[in-house]
């Protein structure tokens, strides 16, 4: 059965710059996906798939942010908000998630290099470290906007997995039907095959972190400078396996 995403942007998100690049990608011929709007202005973004019972549907709640909000003049307004959208969303319950979508550019993507997403992304994670407040929000790095449904998707299916696994299984078994081309769900395959149980977990989310997607993943392996950025900070053993994974041509980017 085909799953129907509700999207529900809210008047804020509406109002900055950045949605002048987001509205046409929202307003694409997805026939899965349904869109709304709200005045709740604590979160920008929030996904999830309607059901009979609203208390057992998970929820998305996502914040976007683009490098200029982690300029100085914007520093402390940004982690203020950050701070108010975690107190407000995530108050615990396993059926309301939250994130940040971390776009590389406020306008034009395409202009934006890979370092340029590297270092905005190292600048948002010690803003962050600045706040108590703030453990462990997922980030979600996006190289061009029409990676944005996508992501949100895929984010969506790997919350849903985890409230659907029974508490005794291993991260790798999975009792929810998400797609076999999730790029969260495959990553997990990629690193469980080249790290130990417990680094698992944290090498997946460092690797979506820096690559929203299978085919920038692909590609960064392909370049000694990726590589070697990989190796860095997951070690060289996984490095290789990630390289060789590609090589032997078991998914293509």
């Amino acid at each position: 059965m085909t799953t129907t995403f509700q999207i529900v942007t809210s008047v804020s998100l509406q109002c900055r710059p950045i949605w002048d690049v987001l509205s046409p990608i929202l307003d694409s011929s997805d026939a899965n996906v349904t869109f709304g709007g709200s005045r709740d202005d604590t979160y920008d973004i929030a996904t999830y798939v309607p059901v009979l019972d609203p208390l057992l549907a998970a929820v998305l709640y996502t914040l976007v942010l683009t490098p200029a909000a982690i300029e100085e003049a914007a520093r402390q307004a940004t982690l203020a908000r950050i701070e108010q959208f975690i107190s407000v969303h995530q108050n615990g319950s396993r059926h309301r998630h939250v994130a940040i979508v971390f776009l590389n550019s406020d306008t034009a993507f395409q202009g934006a290099s890979r370092r340029c997403t590297i270092d905005a992304f190292v600048a948002l994670q010690a803003l962050l470290f600045d706040s108590p407040l703030i453990i462990d929000i997922p980030i979600t790095i996006l190289s061009e906007p029409d990676e944005l449904l996508k992501s949100l998707k895929e984010h969506y299916y790997a919350v849903q997995r985890n409230i659907n696994r029974p508490p005794d299984t291993t991260l790798m078994s999975t009792s929810l039907q998400a797609p076999s081309n999730s790029t969260l769900y495959l990553l997990e395959q990629i690193v469980a095959q080249g790290s130990d149980q417990l680094a698992c977990q944290q090498n997946v989310n460092i690797l979506s972190d820096f690559f929203p997607s299978l085919r920038a993943l692909s590609a960064a392996s392909r370049t000694v400078e990726m590589r070697r950025l990989i190796a860095e900070y997951l070690g060289e053993r996984l490095a290789k396996h990630i390289e060789s994974f590609w090589n032997e041509e078991k998914i293509h980017g």
